[in-house]
């Protein structure tokens, strides 16, 4: 439905927060495994001691002996903001040691409430400076602290996983033992959290967190070597950022021996082995990374020629997902195998090939999905044959796909080469490998079907070993067709290296593959303009191939190459080009009279790159008009690809006409359209209606002001469709009358009637939207009319009355598409489209043939 949902659904959500706003506060306790959100308090619970009985401790004072602490999670380390957050701990209450092991249910994540200023403590002015001339709060505390402060001024360093520009507080942190931290900032703005070894050195960092999956609020889980250390709360940002209230709770945990990757444990065939994810260290990285459970790790020696087969089962309640994680080695950043729990509490299998001569040793981890959520588990490990790999699993000797066929049933799971991050970073599956000759100024689309659901990768390789694409594909998502296109721009046949694989680190599974080569265009010049008429629709056309442009023409500044076709338009007709572009290509589209042409009949370039241009040249003469079209990139670094519609009709032409609402006292009801986003059936008309030059018999309207024409009630589709786009489009819905096409909401009185007026053969036909609101401003009222006109054809737009609401520029059409489009999209009349002076009271639309 191209972009006809994003704007109204944005609106949707915003509305529906401020309703819920309305609501009693609720403060939530950790995400459950399902993604639901227990009403408990926000504390985060001492080992031993249960919840609503601990008294909580001055904010001032370190507690002691809280030996045992739940287990949290570190995010991946990584330098965006992108990558979410997690809820942010906090610690409310100070406990005692118990006896009692750590649970998940103890970890609770941290609200994102703004610490109330009257809380925060002011740091002396004559507080002692830190080694990287800031000034220094006072030290935190073992086994858990709570500090509380409010950054501001002038940010002076940045951490090593994100940029954090904004103002910092250092804190100094002394840890006498090999000790598990845990540090959560709970604060308004986009946090950062570092711990260094040397304050002003910033290639002392021993773990960085900018935002865990779900929240912007950082959060960090690292076990750490006796020393001293200093913990720097920042913000994210290039360069400033404005700083403000926080708190930043500290916990301490007895990591397990191996919480640490250098201490893995060996596996063993057939021995499983116990563990308890909540006495993990930092999350994984290398693979999976909206899964930020701490980690426990393992190693396994895998013989040459076996399979190894993984199995984490998780154990406990509540249920929780396991995560299984495979590298070459500890300082490996991409995963060779990875598997998640396929719902809570199932096992998490991964399995790894070793098809070479030696063995291989992998370093092992299993985690929780959530660093609010794990236990104990069984691991368990098994060899088994490897299976036999095809030939095009190497390079090497890729299989050759000719142009036009299908190869089918194609195995990525037998896969072994991986092409570590080339060209799409994320995508870390093994690979099988094609060849395919694509001929001088030819396109190449290349299209793998997966079966079962996984998310391919097709990559184009100039050569085995590039460490480049000529062009890649990972849009579409999983069990959806992954379709490349690549355009060769040599004069001379050329060779590429197809790969495909699967996005996640564990292989793919079977999938179909084909190849279709768009022979080179030989419309490359004016002079050999290809000929299109009515209804044309060319595909993967490529004017970088091209050798003509139409600089002197129209638009000097558009200097890419262009390819040209020739149309005939009748008189009185109007020809449409849409051209839309593949990939990032800025369309240009010129019509001209004549190849040399020293002006333009019409042109546009108003998009940037991958925006859709559509030109529009209507013949006003007595006579039919050979005209030219030329259509390329900007520039030829912006040139390639496009899809072209040509449509030749006779169009309507708008003009003004004076508001005549007429009366609708008794107008008959449409059933069907009392309720939001709510459509009525294919109705009668009461007279046939000539429309776009097809004759429509049905109709049908919808609360968001569109009226439908059909030619009959087999096939037609009315379409409750609140997201309005520009005119045309071919998405649906198409065959329209717009009248205010916005996200309109019915309210009490709100009621759509129809009225038939006139004698034949000079009927009219009207429908009236009567008190109508706009949804996310329910105090508006829109009172209009669309009236069709039997003979001529012609259609009018009236608007009875307007009362503004708190959005007054919407009332007027602000966010709303007014117009005509034909039945298959490829033309229309558009009056106005998000134009807060788009309708008025004063005046009305009349569109005519």
């Amino acid at each position: 439905m191209s972009e006809r949902g994003a704007r109204a659904r944005a609106l949707k959500v915003l509305f529906a927060g401020v309703l819920s706003s309305c609501a009693p506060t609720v403060i939530s306790g950790p995400p459950t495994p399902d993604g639901s959100v227990a009403d408990t308090p926000a504390v985060l619970d001492a080992p031993g001691v249960d919840a609503g009985s601990i008294d909580a401790a001055p904010v001032d004072r370190p507690v002691v002996d809280a030996t045992e602490i739940d287990a949290g999670k570190v995010l991946p380390d990584a330098g965006d903001e992108d990558g979410g957050g997690a809820p942010d701990a906090t610690i409310e209450d100070v406990v005692t040691p118990t006896d009692k092991p750590v649970t998940p249910e103890d970890v609770v994540a941290p609200t994102d409430a703004p610490i109330p200023p009257d809380d925060v403590p002011v740091v002396p002015v004559d507080a002692p400076v830190s080694s990287c001339g800031v000034p220094l709060q006072r030290a935190l505390s073992l086994p858990a602290d709570r500090a509380m402060g409010t950054t501001s001024g002038a940010g002076r360093l940045t951490a090593m996983c994100a940029q954090s520009g904004g103002p910092e507080h250092v804190y100094p942190l002394r840890v006498a033992a090999r000790t598990g931290v845990q540090l959560a900032v709970n604060a308004p703005f986009d946090s950062v959290l570092s711990i260094r070894r040397v304050c002003a050195d910033p290639t002392s960092e021993v773990a960085c967190n900018d935002d865990v999956p779900g929240g912007n609020n950082a959060f960090l889980r690292r076990v750490l070597e006796p020393g001293e250390y200093s913990v720097l709360v920042d913000q994210f940002g290039p360069t400033t950022g404005t700083g403000g209230a926080y708190s930043l709770d500290l916990r301490s945990y007895t990591p397990a021996a191996n919480a640490e990757c250098a201490a893995g444990v060996a596996l063993s065939a057939g021995t499983p082995v116990m563990g308890d994810s909540t006495s993990g260290g930092a999350s994984g990285t290398a693979c999976l990374g909206g899964s930020w459970g701490p980690q426990l790790f393992y190693t396994v020696r895998v013989p040459a020629g076996q399979r190894a087969v993984v199995t984490a089962t998780p154990a406990g309640a509540p249920a929780w997902s396991a995560v299984v994680r495979a590298r070459a080695g500890c300082a490996a950043n991409s995963c060779l195998a990875a598997a998640t729990s396929p719902t809570a509490g199932a096992p998490a299998v991964a399995r790894y090939d070793n098809r070479t001569a030696a063995p291989v040793d992998l370093s092992l981890s299993v985690a929780s999905t959530s660093g609010t959520s794990g236990g104990a588990f069984s691991l368990g490990l098994a060899f088994e044959p490897a299976p036999a790999a095809p030939a095009n699993a190497a390079c090497a000797s890729a299989r050759v796909l000719a142009a036009g066929a299908t190869l089918t049933d194609e195995d990525a799971s037998l896969a072994s080469a991986r092409l570590g991050g080339v060209c799409v970073a994320e995508a870390q599956g093994a690979s099988l490998f094609y060849r395919l000759s694509v001929p001088a100024r030819a396109t190449a689309l290349v299209t793998a079907t997966p079966r079962g659901g996984w998310n391919p990768v097709v990559r184009a390789l100039d050569a085995c070993d590039s460490r480049s694409c000529a062009a890649s594909s990972n849009t579409a998502g999983a069990d959806q067709p992954e379709t490349l296109t690549w355009a060769n721009p040599d004069a001379t046949a050329r060779d590429i290296v197809l790969a495909v694989g699967s996005l996640e680190p564990s292989n793919g599974g079977r999938f179909d593959l084909s190849a279709t080569i768009v022979p080179a265009p030989s419309n490359v010049s004016c002079a050999t303009a290809a000929v299109v008429a009515n209804g044309a629709r060319l595909t993967y056309q490529n004017a970088a191939v091209a050798s003509d442009n139409a600089t002197g023409a129209c638009l000097p500044a558009a200097t890419g190459t262009a390819l040209w076709y020739r149309a005939v338009v009748p008189a009185g007709q109007t020809l449409t080009a849409r051209a839309t572009p593949i990939g990032a290509m800025d369309a240009v589209v010129r019509v001209v009279s004549a190849c040399g042409a020293t002006t333009c009949l019409a042109s546009a370039n108003t998009g940037a790159a991958r925006a859709a241009e559509r030109g529009e040249y209507t013949n006003t003469t007595a006579a039919d008009q050979t005209v030219l079209l030329a259509v390329g990139g900007a520039t030829n670094a912006t040139n390639g690809l496009f899809d072209l519609e040509v449509s030749i009709a006779r169009q309507y032409q708008e003009s003004v006409v004076a508001t005549a609402c007429d009366d609708m006292a008794a107008g008959v009801p449409v059933m069907g359209v009392a309720g939001d986003d709510t459509v009525s059936p294919a109705i009668d008309l009461p007279f046939p209606v000539t429309f776009f030059g097809q004759r429509m018999l049905e109709y049908s309207v919808s609360s968001n002001g569109l009226v439908q024409l059909f030619p009959a009630i087999t096939g037609a589709m009315p379409s409750n469709s609140y997201g309005n786009t520009a005119i045309p489009e071919r998405g649906v819905p198409n065959g329209f009358i717009a009248a205010f096409w916005d996200d309109l909401l019915p309210v009490m009185g709100s009621r759509v009637v129809t009225r038939t007026l006139g004698v034949a053969p000079d009927r009219r036909f009207v429908v009236q939207w009567t008190q109508y609101a706009i949804f996310g401003d329910d105090r508006a009222r829109l009172t209009f009319q669309a009236k069709l006109f039997e003979g001529a054809g012609a259609i009018e737009l009236h608007y009875c009355s307007i009362a503004a609401g708190a959005d007054a520029p919407r009332a007027t059409g602000g966010s709303a598409t007014v117009g005509i489009e034909s039945p298959d999209g490829s033309a229309g009349r558009q009056h106005s489209f998000n134009d807060p002076t788009g309708i008025s009271t004063a005046r009305a639309m009349r569109f005519v043939p």
